[in-house]
């Protein structure tokens, strides 16, 4: 009788709290099994989210459509599509921010920017090559939250098994010590577990981008240092384009400079490596206008 009033319930508990311990590990096992792949050339907009999210994506793309005379930014701030340019844009993202763009007769850029990421199926690609890099971590903060809340919830009930077992051990209320020692034991081992996969867990996910990400944008700023405000050539480089990714709108220089620059003020600008204390900067690593070409830079976040 003794074994079911008090070591059946603490090894029921302890299995739960060991299988969440096992499934929070193995996650964290097979993400920093993946950190070392890191591809030797990140795309601009791969870079963009890294550094700033889907906001800095959006951002990187509208100067780059700028660029290329595919659309305008008038003085009071209206963004419209540039029509009878030949071709199209070879990134993903700039393809889906000029559909868009074009499907109205003109949008302030806050309604814009709203607009793109609420939809995020044109990031979408360049969020799985960051994760496929181990760049970037998975598990949402949401999500990674909800998993650490469950695993401790769980040790706060194996938890109370503690001071029942010492009560047993003390008041001798069962015939035999064996189940009390036996409850004790398991009950003090499974929080220990349970509290240190949950802490590590937690420091993991506690930035949507991994050390491998935040190692791969430093790689990108050495590549690509801050230029001065020099007019670029025409057309436009990849090189003009990683520039507002890594740096933001300030670093923008072409056509409309002025009410590109101006025309989102959320747009603190500045890189990763300046942003990585807050929890929602990113990080990421870079395209050189020498290795990529337009075509095979950005296109998958």
């Amino acid at each position: 009788m003794d074994f079911f009033l008090l070591f059946v319930p603490a090894l029921v508990v302890a299995v739960a709290v060991l299988v969440q311990a096992w499934r929070l590990r193995r996650e964290l096992r097979r993400v920093r099994s993946r950190a070392g792949s890191v591809p030797a050339d990140l795309g601009p907009y791969a870079l963009a989210h890294l550094v700033g999210g889907r906001d800095r994506v959006f951002r990187t793309a509208l100067a780059a459509l700028v660029m290329q005379g595919r659309a305008r930014i008038s003085r009071d701030g209206l963004v419209t599509a540039v029509r009878g340019v030949p071709g199209g844009p070879a990134e993903p993202v700039e393809r889906g921010l000029l559909d868009l763009i074009g499907a109205s007769g003109g949008w302030t850029v806050p309604d814009l920017r709203l607009t793109f990421g609420r939809s995020g199926v044109h990031t979408d690609g360049v969020v799985r090559e960051l994760h496929d890099a181990g760049l970037l971590n998975e598990a949402t903060r949401a999500t990674a939250e909800r998993a650490v809340a469950i695993l401790r919830g769980w040790c706060w009930a194996a938890a109370l098994f503690t001071p029942l077992g010492l009560l047993s051990l003390a008041l001798g209320w069962f015939e035999t010590v064996l189940w009390s020692v036996l409850t004790l034991t398991v009950s003090l081992l499974t929080v220990i577990i349970g509290v240190a996969v949950a802490a590590a867990y937690a420091e993991a996910n506690r930035r949507e981008v991994t050390d491998a990400g935040r190692a791969a944008v430093r790689a990108a700023e050495a590549r690509h240092p801050r230029r001065a405000a020099i007019p670029p050539p025409s057309p436009s480089t990849v090189e003009d384009v990683v520039q507002v990714a890594i740096y933001g709108m300030a670093a923008y220089v072409g056509p409309d400079q002025e009410q590109v620059r101006s025309a989102d003020s959320g747009d603190s600008g500045g890189s990763a490596t300046a942003q990585s204390g807050g929890g929602s900067s990113y990080t990421g690593s870079s395209c050189s206008s020498s290795s990529c070409s337009s075509s095979s830079c950005g296109g998958g976040y």
